[in-house]
């Protein structure tokens, strides 16, 4: 009984046996397996091991039996891999013990040395039998003789194997089929001269399979995860359109015209900074309202409502209006405009006061003074914060428009701002926006108690865009705040 080892203090990569013959070297060397065994032998040495079944009750020299060598010429390159074979009358196997995993090419050399191919009794016997390797037959009804083209020639049959427990296998078996006693007794059953075993050499170690199969299922996981998020991203953008309700779509300007009755003052509902506002119809009956340019319009730069990442790259992103409708909201909480020009001197922005406020923790000093008493402070603060949120130089920080109106409407919690150190800004300079805004601030209140009807500034101060208090202007004594509450 041949045992698997346990353990291997060495694997090897190929094993070559001299079957029945001493150890000769040709393309590898061939171990010496000269021992002849008999009815029921197993022997185990270096990294394989042989086991033979079966006894030749019909001839006395039953030792010698196992063993068979040449009796005719031979005529090829490796003569002497053929000048000796071992037999069985019915099973033998040979292991190769302690090779690395992997696959293998395994070459049983044969050459019938026993008959003859002569016209005399000895060229009568047929040798017939079966080969497997690691279980599996891979010969069925083998003939020698049919196979080589005749006796005393070599036939090399090339298989391909695959070790997993650093055993390989392989077995001849005879079924029973052929001659018995020809040319005389015991010279039946599977025959074999030599065996050669070799690593494929692009046969890969078990680790690096491994390692492709998980690079290969964290690629397929990324993929899905990128995906994923892909679909999730655009499905929330989906979303926010629709919970927008926005129709969009592009029209000519004869669509315009037709829709519009090509600019009639009739349909004049408004007047903005930018021009007239008109109402229009469309062929569907769909209202519309339409801003026509005025080429007199006083509106200036505008670059203080456009996001960073476009003003300076170029680059629009979903985010940018969200960026615009905080420098708003900004203008709304505070009633003065985002941007200040000085004579000859850089600008100053309503966002970097907002933001050194927030540093100092005083924020409700940006709300406009004229509110007075009559603000919910809570109110006012969850609008300045969301501003802040929406004005981050960082367009994926921003939150997305559906989530301002739920955090506006009260239906989730405000996050925490965190201020980015990189935009700390002058104090010097917002020192000067501060005492900026106190002067107009007491030069509309001076004005108001002299019922002008227009602010006169004195000084090297220019606005460069519509402020919030022209566009939504606020009486001190109005009766709006006690209607909204």
């Amino acid at each position: 009984m041949i045992c698997q080892p346990t353990s291997c203090p060495r694997t090897f990569s190929s094993l070559y046996i001299n079957c029945g013959g001493r150890e000769i070297t040709r393309d590898g060397t061939y171990v010496d397996d000269s021992e002849p065994g008999g009815a029921a032998t197993s022997k185990q040495q270096n990294n394989y091991a042989f086991s033979n079944t079966g006894h030749f009750l019909d001839n006395s020299t039953s030792q010698y039996s196992y063993i068979q060598k040449n009796i005719t010429r031979l005529d090829m390159p490796d003569f002497e891999l053929y000048q000796t074979a071992r037999v069985s009358p019915i099973s033998m196997t040979y292991y190769g013990l302690c090779l690395e995993n992997g696959h293998y090419t395994v070459k049983l050399h044969f050459a019938e040395i026993i008959f003859t191919d002569d016209n005399t009794y000895s060229s009568l016997g047929r040798r017939i039998f079966d080969v497997y390797i690691q279980r599996e037959r891979v010969l069925k009804e083998f003939n020698i003789v049919d196979d080589a083209g005749g006796v005393g020639k070599e036939i090399v049959r090339e298989f391909d194997a695959r070790v997993s427990n650093h055993t390989l296998e392989i077995r001849f078996y005879w079924a029973g089929k052929g001659t018995t006693a020809i040319p005389y007794k015991s010279v039946y059953g599977p025959l074999i001269s030599a065996v050669s075993i070799t690593k494929d050499s692009s046969s890969m170690s078990i680790g690096v399979v491994v390692g492709i199969v998980v690079a290969a299922i964290f690629l397929v996981v990324l993929i899905v995860l990128l995906w994923r998020v892909y679909t999730r991203k655009r499905n929330s953008l989906a979303k926010e359109l629709k919970d927008l309700n926005l129709q969009t779509g592009l029209f000519t300007l004869r669509h315009i015209k037709v829709a519009t009755n090509n600019f009639d003052i009739s349909n004049k509902i408004g007047e903005g900074g930018f021009g007239p506002v008109f109402k229009g119809t469309l062929s569907d009956g769909t209202l519309i309202a339409v801003k026509q340019l005025s080429s007199r319009s006083k509106q200036g730069n505008r670059d203080g409502y456009m996001a960073p990442e476009y003003a300076m790259h170029g680059y629009l992103t979903d985010k940018a209006d969200v960026y615009s409708f905080g420098i708003v909201a900004l203008e709304i909480v505070s009633g003065k405009s985002n941007t200040i020009h000085r004579s000859k001197e850089e600008a100053l922005y309503i966002l970097d006061w907002a933001r050194l406020l927030k540093e100092k923790g005083n924020l409700m000093e940006l709300v406009d003074g004229r509110l007075g008493s009559n603000i919910n402070e809570k109110e006012v603060m969850v609008m300045i914060k969301v501003a802040l949120l929406c004005t981050n130089v960082t367009s994926n920080l921003r939150p997305t428009m559906s989530s301002v109106l739920s955090m506006l409407e009260g239906r989730r919690v405000v996050p925490e701002v965190v201020s980015d150190p990189t935009e700390a800004m002058d104090e010097m300079k917002l020192e000067a926006m501060r005492q900026y805004y106190y002067q107009v601030e007491e030069n509309r209140i001076s004005e108001t108690q002299k019922q002008s009807q227009s602010l006169s500034l004195d000084g090297p101060w220019t606005t460069s865009s519509s402020s919030a208090v022209d566009l939504y202007p606020v009486q001190v004594d109005s009766s709006y705040w006690e209607k909204r509450n």
